[in-house]
């Protein structure tokens, strides 16, 4: 908290100076901050009750109000053309349709339904109806890196397969946590989907799977979300994302899909783990038919804007901007990503530097911009600076944290 509190004290001098205020009322603004304020804040925004801040969601529209409340209180006026603090952005939101969702394994032990968060749960991104049936392919981690002297795939085929791959803990040491490796460990589905593959379903690791019986939970919901090109002030993002069916699956089904037994498929968790290959092979005898239905609705998030007028008459229509991000990246499970230090230490430093400049009035203007749907790729700020509430040729700075 003591290197918060610095962190704000120097931005504050910085903006203050930049901005052309004189030092007796810049030295009272100084003294304004304190770290009991700054945690007060923290604890409150990085709360559990928040889940994460995830974009869209009801505990990060509170966020955004709060902090429209507390600039409001410490003498911020509002800058949106509707008088008001919050900046409303469309957004367009694709969810999985449980009801209509089916997913069953046929085979000559007989049929086999599975069942949506119980059993497995489809990656959000991309997410979108789709109808894949075939048979299944094992590929064991899955990872093509030959020049790290790992390769699961080789010469294999993998257009229009079904594969299944394992997502082990892999120790501090591992012959594959060096260098691009845990990068590319990460980008497995995606390389497999580039490469062909109808769909990727991803064995969930045995620390994972022992969480999941511990403590009966399940797999959250999917969606995808995505800026609505049809709301007011929006644009349609600027790359197009290719539909894909991913999905992750409990060790109950995997032990189905692949005609293993539990401890067979705990082998196989242990092998890579001791930096072993375990070898690819085309299950046979056996059929996964995955229909996939999805919903869409609108829905919406904020960006907060607020600011101070400059004191001098020729250097108010001057600006400068100071921003953060206020979202998060939710929750998996029973986890909660808090954000505090990403970002709620910029956040909450904001606010201080807004109570402060309300006390040392600048001669330029200064602008405070709480962004949003920072995680989900920089859509907040996007959409502020295309829909700038003021010329976006007289911004002189910019103080990102």
């Amino acid at each position: 908290m003591k290197r918060s509190v610095r962190w704000v004290l120097s931005v504050c001098v910085a903006i203050t100076t930049l901005a052309g205020c004189s030092p007796s009322p810049q030295r009272q603004a100084v003294e304004s901050i304190s770290g009991a304020d700054l945690k007060l804040h923290l604890d409150i925004l990085a709360a559990d009750e928040f889940r994460g801040r995830d974009t869209p969601s009801p505990e990060l529209k509170i966020a955004s109000r709060y902090l429209a409340v507390m600039a409001e209180r410490y003498g911020l006026k509002p800058l949106l053309p509707d008088g008001s603090f919050l900046q409303e952005i469309p957004l367009m939101v694709t969810e999985l349709d449980a009801l209509r969702t089916q997913v069953s394994f046929r085979s000559s032990g007989g049929d086999r339904e599975f069942f949506y968060l119980r059993d497995y749960g489809v990656q959000g991104r991309g997410l979108a109806s789709a109808r894949v049936a075939g048979r299944v392919l094992f590929l064991g981690l899955g990872l093509s890196a030959p020049d790290q002297d790992w390769d699961d795939i080789g010469a294999l085929d993998l257009k229009d397969r079904i594969v299944v791959i394992l997502d082990p803990d892999l120790p501090e040491g591992h012959a594959l946590m060096t260098a691009e490796s845990p990068r590319l460990v990460r980008r497995r589905s995606w390389t497999l989907l580039q490469r062909g593959a109808y769909a990727v379903l991803t064995v969930v690791s045995e620390a994972r799977e022992e969480r999941f019986r511990e403590k009966g939970l399940q797999f959250r919901p999917a969606r995808d979300v995505s800026l609505d090109p049809t709301g007011p002030g929006a644009s349609a993002p600027p790359v197009s994302r290719r539909s894909t069916l991913r999905a992750e699956i409990r060790h109950d089904m995997a032990s189905v899909l692949l005609g293993v037994s539990r401890d067979e498929l705990s082998s196989m968790f242990s092998a890579l783990r001791k930096g072993d290959r375990v070898p690819a092979r085309e299950i046979r005898g056996g059929r996964l038919d995955m229909r996939i239905e999805t919903l869409k609705r609108t829905d919406s998030t904020y960006n907060v804007v607020a600011w101070v007028e400059g004191s001098d008459e020729q250097l108010k229509n001057e600006y400068v901007l100071i921003g953060s991000h206020h979202d998060h990246l939710g929750m998996q499970e029973d986890r909660v990503f808090n954000g505090a230090d990403d970002n709620g230490s910029g956040t909450v430093a904001m606010l201080e530097i807004a109570q402060a400049l309300s006390i040392a009035r600048p001669k330029r203007s200064v602008v405070m911009v709480w962004h949003t749907a920072e995680e989900k790729g920089l859509w907040g700020s996007r959409f502020f600076v295309e829909n700038c509430p003021v010329p976006v040729a007289k911004i002189s700075a910019q103080i990102l944290s």
